[in-house]
């Protein structure tokens, strides 16, 4: 079922712009806004995701980070959570970021997407323990792509890429065994760190196969900074593109809004309901 997102604020210039363009607020804040609790008790997260991107409004010498979350929800919205000034660098600062989700009710979901950074991980865990955890395919392509010497075949990327981006795990492991029969002797380094990786790459792959694609990338915000980047090198408008923390938020709503809709059927829900109790039950017993 698709949803469309409604604006729930009132009163002032701000809230009747969000009213006509028929977005979700959902207590989006900066570092620089006042910290009012904004409650999401009211949404069940199927799958959220956490990115570190640098903050368009700072000078890059200095660049400070930004932490932006978002959402989709069991019955298929798009939300975007939050978006913050803070370093995901940090496990204090991740685990302070999740931390303020989790106190305005922001529930567990199944699947946890962060950009493969070890702190972001490490505090989604601590932050949601009963949820599965994914690095970004995105991210770890990009990583593994620096790896690769200069000048080499990018033929292992597209193996690698293939195994992560395989119908199932048993198919997944069958394509990591062949890329380490295919490359292994050429790209040593590459290939070992692949194999150290790809099980926390291939989480995705649980899911029902109608949210492969989704879930295994949190690049958005990326996308964004990088559009404003390329319309001020091409000599357009930079004020039309997004800048700043206020229009970074305007533009991931936008994104996430023109983004629609996902349809989960009957037959994905159960999938997700059994997942989702076996992850549960797992983590009472780690407890």
């Amino acid at each position: 079922m698709t949803t469309t997102m409604t604006e729930e604020r009132t009163g002032g210039t701000d809230a009747a712009r969000r009213a006509r363009s028929g977005r979700l607020d959902l207590g989006v804040r900066s570092a620089t806004e006042s910290p009012a609790v904004s409650d999401l008790r009211g949404l069940r997260p199927l799958i959220v995701f956490v990115d570190g991107v640098g903050d368009p409004g700072s000078p890059e010498a200095t660049r400070s980070a930004l932490l932006c979350a978002w959402a989709i929800t069991w019955d298929g919205r798009r939300a975007l959570l939050s978006l913050a000034q803070g370093c995901k660098d940090g496990t204090a600062s991740c685990r302070a970021f999740f931390s303020d989700l989790k106190r305005r009710g922001l529930a567990d979901p199944v699947l946890v997407v962060t950009d493969g950074e070890s702190p972001l991980l490490r505090a989604s865990e601590i932050c949601f323990p009963t949820a599965l955890t994914q690095r970004c395919l995105g991210h770890h392509m990009r990583f593994l792509g620096c790896r690769l010497p200069q000048g080499a075949s990018g033929l292992v990327l597209h193996a690698v890429r293939a195994a992560c981006e395989a119908p199932s795990p048993a198919a997944a492991d069958a394509l990591r065994r062949d890329v380490a029969r295919r490359h292994a002797a050429a790209f040593p380094s590459l290939v070992a760190y692949f194999d150290l990786t790809l099980d926390s790459c291939t989480t995705h792959l649980h899911l029902p196969r109608s949210l492969h694609r989704v879930a295994r990338t949190t690049l958005v915000a990326e996308w964004i900074l990088a559009a404003r980047r390329r319309l001020t090198e091409e000599g357009g408008d930079p004020s039309r593109a997004p800048f700043g923390l206020e229009a970074l938020r305007d533009a991931l709503e936008l994104v996430l809004e023109e983004g629609g809709g996902i349809t989960i059927g009957e037959e994905e829900r159960v999938h997700l309901e059994a997942l989702e109790a076996c992850t549960a039950r797992g983590a009472r017993r780690a407890g």
